[in-house]
């Protein structure tokens, strides 16, 4: 979980409803209490959020950063590999 100095980088995706309906996800989709009382969306059990460098769709600027932060796929497995290039397209 992103707590602190970390939370200028990560955002935390949360939602309104304690079971969220995500088109196309193929993993168990569910949310958590988080920290500031907001209901934190995981996939899988996986604590979900965005990197402040990530500006468009497919973006994975925070992939791999310290070697925690990792890009999960709609089915909830969690990609460990290198983010590619810049302007490749993304996952």
């Amino acid at each position: 979980a992103c707590t602190g100095g970390c939370t200028s980088e990560w955002s935390a995706i949360t939602s309104a409803s304690a079971t969220p309906k995500v088109d196309g996800v193929t993993g168990k989709v569910a949310t958590l209490t988080g920290t500031d009382g907001t209901r934190q969306v995981t996939i899988d059990g996986r604590r979900l959020y965005t990197y402040a460098d990530d500006k468009s769709p497919g973006d994975a600027e925070g992939q791999g950063e310290d070697g925690v932060w990792h890009v999960v796929t709609p089915s909830g497995k969690e990609i460990t590999k290198k983010a590619p290039a810049a302007g490749s397209g993304g996952y």
